[in-house]
């Protein structure tokens, strides 16, 4: 799985508008998840490719697992559920993901990553699905265009 993240992140890198350098930025794991698992899959599929994320976001709150939800449902969960760590002013990010179902949860960490004065600059996942609702998955720009 390293490698295919790795090619879908030197995608987006290459595919990124010109600007300042990226940063890589990974969605926080609910903790519960973490103490689950033990560690946080995304980043060790980072380390692997020799990639090392900022950590510049937090989650705000628990949300409820977005199995089975449509995208409405999935946008108000999501919603409000990141912040910045710090001010961002002149960073630029490359988000980093494991699944691509809606784009919720990348939006929101665009959302979160642009109030800390920073900017979105691409993003990279992992896989993508379509919604267990028979929908489609996000094809990137259209949903996630808010991020540029």
């Amino acid at each position: 799985l390293a490698l295919a993240l790795r090619t879908a992140i030197a995608r987006a890198v290459e595919a990124a508008p010109p600007g300042r350098a990226l940063e890589v930025c990974t969605i926080p794991s609910a903790p519960s998840a973490y103490r689950a698992r033990g560690y946080a899959p995304v980043e060790v599929l980072l380390a692997r490719c020799g990639i090392r994320s900022s950590k510049v976001l937090a989650l705000t709150r628990g949300r409820v697992d977005q199995a089975g939800l449509g995208a409405e449902a999935r946008r108000a969960n999501s919603a409000g559920g990141l912040v910045a760590v710090r001010r961002l002013v002149g960073r630029r990010f490359l988000f980093v993901d494991d699944v691509l179902t809606t784009g919720s949860t990348l939006a929101e960490a665009a959302r979160a990553i642009i109030a800390a004065g920073g900017s979105a600059g691409a993003y990279a996942v992992l896989a993508e699905t379509p919604l267990r609702h028979g929908g489609h998955a996000a094809k990137s720009p259209e949903t996630l265009r808010d991020f540029a």
